[in-house]
């Protein structure tokens, strides 16, 4: 379950503080950059996690982590937020302050880019959307960008001649990231974990991965989209 990309974030083995675009922008703040959290006078430090469609002027931060007696597996994973929760305010509290520290932090994600555009200004159609009546009009908009049948590296294979043809087809208006087919695949394969180290060099082993984009700006996204894939092993 640490190595289970968390749905929105795809992060694994660690708890960031999360924040916004807008406000990651005003306090000069970028991914990988270790920050400190000050509220009721308590203070813990954590890596920041820009998130797209996060709401601005506020930040988010997960329990449970930072332990230093929960075995191999829990033990020094994350940092400690417990400082800073008091009866009072046990979820919700405000007049937290964030600054910046100078240090860094490598925080093991499964996923480089949340949105569809790249930082030159392009754009990836790895999702393409239309709504019913765009549908109706344009049935095959889907085979914009689509690849050459030859352009591949491995040969051709003819299924008419085969009595069984198997695939895998997965309902993308279901489907809401929560990563259930992905543990339930690993606990059933006996799929190998690897550690926060080998998932920082993308080397985590999970076959089947969903990724999450989303459409629009980042700071107020007007889609969110789970996209899956079957790795062949």
């Amino acid at each position: 379950m640490q190595e289970l990309p968390k749905p929105l974030t795809k992060l694994t083995w660690d708890n960031p503080i999360m924040i916004g675009p807008a406000m990651a922008e005003r306090l000069k703040l970028n991914f990988k950059d270790v920050a400190e959290l000050e509220l009721n006078g308590k203070k813990v430090k954590g890596a920041v996690w820009i998130q797209a469609g996060h709401p601005d002027n506020s930040i988010t931060v997960f329990l449970g982590y930072g332990r230093t007696r929960a075995g191999r597996v829990g033990s020094g994973a994350g940092f400690d937020v417990y400082p800073l929760r008091i009866s009072q305010t046990p979820w919700f509290a405000d007049g937290a302050k964030l600054t910046a520290t100078g240090e860094t932090y490598n925080l093991a994600s499964t996923q480089g880019y949340q949105t569809m555009e790249t930082p030159d200004g392009s754009e990836r159609p790895l999702v393409q959307e239309r709504n019913l009546e765009e549908y109706k009009k344009e049935p095959n908009f889907a085979k914009e960008g689509e690849p050459k049948p030859d352009l591949t590296l491995y040969p051709g294979f003819d299924y008419s001649k085969e009595a069984y043809s198997w695939g895998m087809a997965i309902d993308l208006n279901s489907c809401v990231g929560c990563n259930n087919c992905i543990i339930a695949c690993q606990s059933e394969n006996n799929i190998a974990v690897v550690g926060r180290e080998q998932t920082l060099k993308g080397r985590h082993m999970h076959w089947l991965r969903v990724d999450t984009y989303y459409n629009g700006p980042r700071e107020n996204p007007k889609g969110f989209f789970p996209a899956v894939a079957l790795h062949a092993v």
